[in-house]
């Protein structure tokens, strides 16, 4: 029996006809595939470019906005030399750092025109601005002293020593503290306390000036002078002759 020849079964969707080459698939350069994606996505990064351009002249002109306000601020505040234009620019400015400072100053001026009332009243304005560093440890001896002087001397000696004892204050400020305690014993003429509240500058801060002044106190005391107990209060009678360094 003769057997007609048949050609071998061709691959399943290839034709019996097709031609045998194979072309091998497109290979995209980096160029084209950047060209495809910026015409995919041209319109979301022109948006977004635009975007951020907009972010940084809106952040550049805040920014001088706010520092031609600051300047005009500062130029105020220079020109504040009464206790009224102080007050009126201090109640403008409230919680600016420059209105505390004007309220600082106002209670240092009113403490040294003999008006401990109202210095301690400013002094608690400008705490409320100063919550921490130089200028809120110089409000809080402030306001220690003018207590003494106001008629406070308990309250006022108390927070003195908790400041002078505080290791975390500024020397400077500590020394200070330290002086007017001293400066106090030595009007109560408690001679032991003036020697303690010295050495004590003489530790914190031997080359400040309140050194020398504390100096002058153990100076003046008695050779021999008995310790007498320390009044109630802390303080002789009538008004200490305590002074605040002013504010600069």
């Amino acid at each position: 029996m003769t057997m007609t020849d048949t050609p071998s079964d061709p691959k399943p969707g290839v034709p019996a006809n097709a031609s045998a080459e194979v072309h091998s698939p497109v290979v995209l350069t980096f160029e084209d595939r950047l060209e495809l994606f910026w015409r995919r996505n041209r319109t979301l990064i022109i948006v977004g470019c635009v975007a951020v351009l907009g972010s940084i002249i809106g952040v550049g002109v805040w920014e001088h906005f706010a520092k031609q306000k600051e300047l005009e601020i500062r130029e105020v505040y220079a020109k504040a030399t009464t206790p009224e234009a102080l007050k009126t620019f201090a109640d403008t400015y409230a919680g600016h750092p420059l209105a505390g400072a004007a309220y600082l100053r106002m209670a240092d001026d009113a403490f040294a025109a003999g008006k401990p009332a109202d210095a301690i009243s400013n002094y608690e304005k400008a705490g409320s601005v100063f919550k921490e560093g130089p200028l809120a440890a110089r409000v809080k001896l402030g306001t220690a002293v003018a207590k003494v002087v106001g008629g406070k001397a308990s309250e006022g000696t108390a927070e003195l020593k908790r400041f002078a004892e505080d290791a975390n204050q500024f020397k400077g400020l500590r020394a200070e503290a330290a002086y007017h305690l001293a400066s106090l014993a030595a009007e109560a003429g408690v001679s032991a306390d003036v020697m303690k509240y010295t050495d004590l500058i003489m530790q914190v801060d031997p080359s400040s000036p309140w050194m020398q002044r504390g100096m002058v106190l153990r100076a003046s005391l008695p050779p021999t002078a008995a310790v007498p107990e320390a009044k109630a209060d802390g303080a002789s009678p009538g008004a200490p002759s305590i002074q605040i360094a002013p504010t600069k």
